[in-house]
């Protein structure tokens, strides 16, 4: 016969995953709506924080299907999409400076290059 209880460390992990694979989708989908329905061209370091995003979203989901059957194994895999938003966290602070001219960034980032002056009409 199945087992139809839930267990309530595995009820904690599929909350908590779903919430961070709620959130992951979301955030991945606002940047590719800014440049697809916004028309804002991302620069490489846009590009290499979507990373964490593409790997972590289909490890959570993976990781949430295995919370039953391989919990350790599960955990294993929450613990790597945690470690890998972390680095990314460090990766966005970087990139938020660099974006606020806070320190150079690399030459081929849209926001080291300075924005075109513009002159009043009249």
């Amino acid at each position: 016969m199945l087992e139809t209880t839930v267990r309530p460390d595995h009820a904690n992990a599929y909350r908590l995953g779903g919430l961070a694979l709620l959130i992951s989708v979301g955030i991945i989908l606002t940047a590719l709506a800014f440049e697809y329905l916004g028309g804002y061209a991302p620069c490489p370091l846009c590009l290499i924080q979507r990373y964490a995003f593409y790997a972590g979203i289909p490890l959570t989901f993976l990781a949430m299907a295995l919370v039953a059957e391989r919990s350790r194994l599960a955990a294993v895999m929450f613990f790597v999409v945690a470690l890998g938003y972390l680095v990314n966290a460090g990766l966005a602070s970087y990139h938020a400076g660099v974006e606020w001219h806070f320190w150079p960034g690399p030459d081929t980032c849209t926001a080291a290059q300075a924005l075109p002056q513009t002159r009043p009409i009249c």
